[in-house]
């Protein structure tokens, strides 16, 4: 029996039958569109509790808190210097918080699934790839906190 690819999964309808390319996404802070080049880590996980009664012979789960995880941003370094004054905020004590939306595209260039990421902060940036042998870009990596993640 032949698979309909029309019918596989929510990615499909959106993509005409195929997954979604991972190089088609974009980044925004607020209203701001940065041009990045990887995002890492975007999850979300609940604890889990143990618990069980008197006579229950098993131990049974029940879900805690909503664990949010880090994402990670990275970009070609062009001088400018956005993502370090967010996070320049932090250092200051006067934490800017913000909301990242993170866009994935399809084929036909039209958005296939949004994450908000609200209340998010920097906590970590840096510059890497400083190489005289090297013709390639340097890198600007944050790592952003979130405290809710909407999927839309």
């Amino acid at each position: 029996m032949a698979l309909d690819r029309g019918k596989v999964g929510s990615t499909a309808q959106t993509t005409g039958g195929d997954y979604l390319l991972q190089q088609r996404f974009v980044v925004l802070k607020g209203n701001e569109e940065f041009s990045v080049r990887k995002v890492d880590g975007l999850e979300n996980e609940h604890e889990v509790h143990e618990f069980g009664d008197n006579h229950d012979l098993f131990t049974r789960l029940r879900p805690g808190r909503d664990k949010n995880g880090r994402v990670v941003i990275e970009a070609d370094f062009d001088g400018k210097s956005g993502w370090y004054k967010w996070f320049e905020t932090v250092i200051q004590g006067k934490v800017l918080r913000d909301t990242l939306t993170i866009t994935v595209r399809a084929e036909n260039d039209k958005d296939a699934i949004t994450y908000e990421l609200y209340d998010a902060f920097p906590c970590k940036w840096g510059l890497y790839g400083f190489n005289s042998r090297s013709s390639g870009h340097a890198v600007q990596r944050i790592e952003v906190v979130y405290e809710i993640m909407k999927v839309k």
